[in-house]
């Protein structure tokens, strides 16, 4: 659970909300030759001093960020080359050219991407702990996700089921009756719905057997009773 009223999304910056390559083009050819090979024979053009003042966003970034925010809590979470001070502050300021007015308060910086708490992270690369990140890790580019759209319709499509499948708690008896399976929402048990003994709103909302709050649904419901969805209905919900 977190303090904050929606879901938490992270977006990364360097490929997913930055077009990296578009710094790179604008550096002279001279410059660039500097940074060509570093110690393990790759480029290290992250190091080259003011490169990410000079980057583009990533096409379709800024109206995905806009449209995400409406329905989640939003976060950039990125991380910064240690041999290029002026990495952290020019990041912070293409936050402050492109983003509104105090978004800026929302970027962290860290090389340790699984310490946050969250629920969805927006991330092109998995070498900074995405895959061990509580929540899920959206691999931006991969193939499941190869573009803004396809990860704006995911996270809208997500919020749309926990609406939807909210309304399943409500004057419910009778379809949690014809349930294989029940669960709650709110303390997360799972039970046979012959357990279910306390109702409300004249005998028509189910209280968990657990608990007791109105925040029960089924498997009739056509949604999954599983502590993956059950986690996701708390995190929106409570």
């Amino acid at each position: 659970m977190n303090n904050y009223a929606k879901p938490i999304v992270y977006f990364d910056m360097d490929n997913v909300l930055v077009d990296f390559q578009s710094g790179v083009d604008k550096i002279p050819t001279e410059v660039k030759a500097q940074y060509e090979c570093d110690a393990k024979g790759k480029p290290h053009y992250d190091d080259i001093p003011g490169i990410f003042s000079k980057m583009e966003p990533f096409k379709g970034a800024i109206e995905a960020v806009k449209k995400i925010s409406a329905e989640y809590e939003v976060f950039i979470l990125t991380t910064a080359p240690w041999n290029n001070p002026s990495a952290w502050s020019d990041k912070l300021e293409w936050v402050k050219k492109h983003f509104p007015k105090e978004f800026h308060k929302r970027v962290i910086i860290s090389h340790h991407k699984d310490l946050l708490k969250g629920d969805f992270l927006i991330d092109d690369r998995g070498d900074k702990g995405q895959s061990d990140f509580e929540g899920e890790w959206i691999e931006f580019g991969s193939k499941e996700f190869p573009d803004w759209p396809t990860v704006t319709d995911y996270l809208l499509n997500d919020v749309k089921k926990l609406k939807e499948a909210h309304d399943h708690s409500f004057k419910n008896k009778s379809e949690l009756m014809k349930s294989r399976v029940c669960g709650c929402f709110n303390c997360l048990a799972t039970f046979n719905p012959k357990e279910i003994v306390n109702f409300i709103d004249d005998g028509k909302t189910a209280l968990c057997p657990e608990c007791g709050i109105d925040s029960v649904i089924g498997d009739a419901s056509g949604y999954p009773v599983t502590n993956e969805f059950l986690n996701k209905m708390c995190r929106y919900w409570f």
